[in-house]
C-alpha cells in the first residue's frame, strides 16, 4: 500500500522523508551504475560518453545521498508520544517532526504550537539543548520582525501537554483560531511564527 505524503509540520512527515529520500537515492545510483556499465559492455572501456553522462549523474545522486543522511540522523515524534500529546491539543495549531538545523548543532523539536506571543517546544533530549534551542528561536523570530516571544522548552510530554491545556484556554477565551489563521497566510506575504519554525526545519 503507497504510504500517504506528509508536509512539514504534520505527523509522519520524517518517517515519510526517510522512506522518500531512501528510494529516491537508491534509484539515482542505480540509474549511475546502470549509465556506466552500459557503456562499459558496448565499448569495452569506460573512455566513452556514457562515462561522463554517469560522472554527471552522480551530482544529483551525491545531493540526494546526503539529504538521505540528513532525515535519517533526524528524530520524529513516536506513535506513542503522537497518541499522548493529541488530546491536549484543542484548536490549538500543533506542528511535528520539527528538527531545526543551527550552525552549531541541531534542535530535534517532537512538537510545537504558538499562541499569541509563545511558543512551546517538546524538545528531544535531556535538556542540555534547551537553553540554546531557546536563544536560537527568539533570535530566528527577532530577525523576522517578531519580538518579545516567551519561548518555552521541555523534555516532558506531560509537562508539554500541561502547557498545551493552558495554551488552550487562553485560546478559547480569546476566541482565536490559530489553525485557520495560518491556513489563510497567503505566499508572498509576511511570514507567519509557525511558518518560520518549519522554515528552519529539515
Amino acid at each position: 500500500m503507497k504510504k500517504e505524503a506528509r508536509f512539514k509540520g504534520e505527523f509522519g512527515y520524517l518517517a515519510y522523508k526517510k522512506k522518500q529520500t531512501l528510494i529516491r537515492s537508491l534509484v539515482f545510483l542505480g540509474v549511475t551504475l546502470l549509465i556506466f556499465v552500459s557503456g562499459l559492455l558496448i565499448y569495452g572501456s569506460n573512455q566513452n560518453y556514457f562515462s561522463i553522462f554517469a560522472a554527471l549523474f552522480c551530482i544529483p545522486t551525491g545531493v540526494s545521498l546526503v539529504n538521505m543522511i540528513m532525515f535519517k540522523r533526524a528524530t520524529e515524534c513516536t506513535d506513542e508520544l503522537h497518541r499522548t500529546i493529541e488530546p491536549h491539543a484543542g484548536g490549538l495549531l500543533l506542528l511535528y517532526d520539527l528538527y531545526m538545523t543551527a550552525y552549531e548543532t541541531n534542535f530535534p523539536v517532537l512538537c510545537a504550537t504558538v499562541l499569541n506571543n509563545k511558543v512551546l517546544c517538546l524538545l528531544d533530549g535531556d535538556g542540555t539543548k534547551n537553553a540554546a534551542c531557546e536563544t536560537h528561536i527568539r533570535e530566528i523570530l527577532t530577525q523576522n520582525g517578531f519580538e518579545g516571544f516567551i519561548v518555552t522548552i521541555c523534555n516532558d510530554v506531560h509537562v508539554f501537554c500541561e502547557g498545551l491545556d493552558e495554551l488552550e484556554q487562553l485560546r478559547a477565551g480569546s476566541g482565536a483560531n490559530p489553525v485557520e489563521e495560518e491556513a489563510a497566510w497567503v505566499a508572498g506575504t509576511k511570514q507567519t511564527v509557525p511558518g518560520i519554525l518549519m522554515s528552519i526545519s529539515l
